[in-house]
């Protein structure tokens, strides 16, 4: 036992006098004996230190550590605390990958433009009464806003967008001539107005669904839509005097397809309604046509 606990300080000694000028013994400097360990023997084998008495006592490197090993009994010396911060340290941060959805609430885009009707078919019916559906293309206009969309990033590249919406438009058509419309057996019919009398008009609003894609390069946006939409509102007005009431006939719903070229999202745009204007059977076969400004924001 004295024989032990005496080796035990003497090889405590050896450690801490080395310690001052080798914290952490590597392999590849045992070989080299420092001057603080002249005492000890020169090792047998490359990487182990011994002490006289080599049966008690054992010195041997692990790694970045020193392990010592005393009567079957081992310690380890060394940096511990570089390897504990070494694991305990935070991941690098990747970077963000960018956003899949995008959504816009309020004012995604403005269209103002003019309005107009195109195709029209009066057929047999409606031969006699002439062309009473041509309007005055000053005094005609369309407004349409988006006041709800979501864009959905279809590639990694972000050139590819679906998009999905909330839109309401509003139809300002002002007849050419000095008429308006009523209804006679659920069919439509012209009613002169007089002289006098100086604008009149037919105005449709709508609520719709739009559904479509966009390619996106550079400030550069080019997007076709398709929109199922019902009507929110149909108005006859003329003025002088001024009077207003519901327009008869007017389709409840339809399909219009739509699209956009922007570039610093101010463009064009164009809508064309693929639905008549009016019920089957009850009006002349009509469609709306838009052409105008569109804004993004």
């Amino acid at each position: 036992m004295t024989r032990i606990f005496t080796t035990l300080l003497l090889t405590l000694a050896v450690v801490c006098t080395s310690a001052r000028t080798l914290p952490v013994l590597r392999p590849d400097s045992l070989d080299k004996a420092p001057a603080a360990c002249d005492s000890l023997d020169k090792t047998p084998a490359r990487g182990v230190m011994e002490l006289p008495d080599s049966d008690l006592v054992r010195i041997r490197p692990e790694g970045g550590e020193l392990r010592l090993e005393i009567a079957g009994y081992g310690i380890t010396l060394g940096n511990r605390n570089r390897e504990e911060a070494t694991e305990t340290a935070p991941a690098a941060k990747q970077p963000k990958q960018p956003h899949r959805v995008y959504g816009s609430f309020g004012a995604a885009a403005v269209e103002i433009g003019s309005a107009m009707l195109v195709g029209t078919d009066y057929g047999t019916t409606w031969a006699d009464g002439g062309d009473f559906l041509a309007l005055s293309p000053e005094k005609s206009f369309h407004l349409a806003l988006e006041i709800f969309k979501l864009r959905i990033r279809l590639d990694r590249d972000e050139h590819w967008f679906g998009t999905l919406g909330l839109r309401t438009s509003y139809y300002d058509l002002a007849f050419n001539d000095k008429i308006t419309l009523q209804s006679i057996d659920g069919m439509i019919r012209p009613e002169a107005l007089e002289p006098s009398i100086k604008k009149s008009k037919l105005s449709v609003g709508y609520f719709g669904i739009p559904a479509g894609i966009v390619f996106s390069a550079q400030r550069l946006n080019i997007s076709l839509y398709a929109s199922g939409e019902l009507l929110s509102a149909s108005r006859l007005k003329y003025k002088k005097p001024k009077e207003k009431r519901n327009a008869p006939g007017i389709a409840p719903w339809r399909w219009t397809v739509g699209g956009s070229i922007t570039y610093r999202k101010i463009g064009i745009y164009a809508n064309y309604a693929l639905t008549p204007l009016f019920k089957q059977a009850a009006g002349p076969e009509t469609h709306t046509l838009s052409l105008g400004v569109h804004l993004g924001f």
